[in-house]
């Protein structure tokens, strides 16, 4: 039995082998598809970033464990993320009834410009709740990568790193 497995192993590892280099695409094919996937969302203005580190004014930055996300549906923003940082307004801000970062608002504002020397597109957006009023600033690279800068009225500016979903 034992013969068998060790004979086996070295055909099973090439057999793998030809099927993964065969069947996969070129890395310039990968990015190409990629790079066309991200135009397609910003074109249509319906995307969704997935937030995995987070970069505070005060505090510093620091990795999340959960899941966050900005999502970007034709006229309207859903912010779900969290936030460290001095507001420089009591209330709302205190007390259960706080919404933080995490609210879904109209947009008031959107700006989209293309900078395909730096291969990336930079989106701003302006959205107001009854407890601020924001502006969200996304960097989305061909590659996926994204930044989210988030600057409010009455709170301190904190960003955001992630993948375009």
């Amino acid at each position: 039995m034992k013969s068998k497995i060790h004979t086996s192993s070295p055909l099973l590892l090439v057999v793998l082998l030809t099927a993964c280099a065969t069947s996969g695409l070129t890395k310039e094919e990968r990015r190409a598809q990629t790079r066309q996937h991200v135009e397609e969302c910003l074109a249509a203005r319906k995307f969704k970033i997935d937030i995995r580190d987070m970069q505070t004014l005060r505090y510093g930055s620091r990795n999340l464990t959960s899941v966050w996300n900005v999502e970007v549906r034709n006229d309207s923003l859903i912010s779900y993320l969290p936030y460290f940082g001095n507001a420089y307004s009591v209330t709302p801000y205190s007390g259960s009834s706080a919404k933080g970062l995490n609210f879904s608002e109209r947009i008031l504002s959107y700006q989209q410009e293309r900078n395909p020397r730096k291969e990336r597109t930079s989106i701003t957006i302006q959205v107001e709740n009854e407890e601020d009023k924001y502006t969200y600033l996304i960097e989305v690279y061909d590659n996926g990568s994204s930044t989210v800068s988030v600057r409010s009225y009455n709170r301190d500016y904190i960003s955001f790193t992630g993948e375009l979903e």
